[in-house]
């Protein structure tokens, strides 16, 4: 496995966007992170299915709800926006955290012997001179968890 992270600032928010290399096939990297509760092993904390895809066959589709605990603080709650099978995911925070205007996409490629995982994450601090500074905190807890997904992935 092979990353590169970048954060930027934009309008007034910030950027983390992080291209993931896994030597593992396009499908196998999509199922683990559509999983939301395999999220827990990249960001930590507490992540669970709180509202299954309404009508889906997949639970953790389009229209589902994971609620996520992040040590003894309030929890929020992310929706899946866009779920395309193999190609890409999509979330945005409807409830609680101290940020606002949170929205994730992450798209999947076949890239030489295994996957690319593009993954943007947009955000604004709720408090002024926050924004920042909870970017970098999230760049840097998704590549300490990288290492980990990837073991899983290939455990699997």
């Amino acid at each position: 496995m092979s990353a590169s992270t970048e954060v930027t600032r934009k309008d007034g928010g910030a950027e983390i966007h992080a291209r993931i290399h896994f030597p593992h096939p396009r499908q196998r990297v999509f199922e683990f992170f559509a999983v939301h509760e395999n999220l827990a092993h990249v960001f930590g904390g507490k992540i669970r299915l709180s509202q299954p895809a309404p009508g889906d066959a997949n639970p953790n589709g389009l229209g589902s709800v994971r609620t996520i605990a992040l040590g003894p603080g309030p929890t929020f709650d992310e929706r899946i926006e866009a779920f395309e099978p193999g190609e890409r995911i999509e979330y945005t925070i409807v409830k609680g955290s101290p940020v606002k205007n949170h929205y994730g996409i992450m798209r999947f490629s076949d890239d030489g012997d295994g996957t690319l995982m593009d993954y943007r994450i947009r955000l604004t601090g709720r408090l002024p001179g926050t924004t920042g500074l909870i970017a970098r905190i999230m760049a840097r807890t998704l590549g300490q968890g990288l290492p980990k997904a990837d073991r899983l992935i290939a455990a699997a």
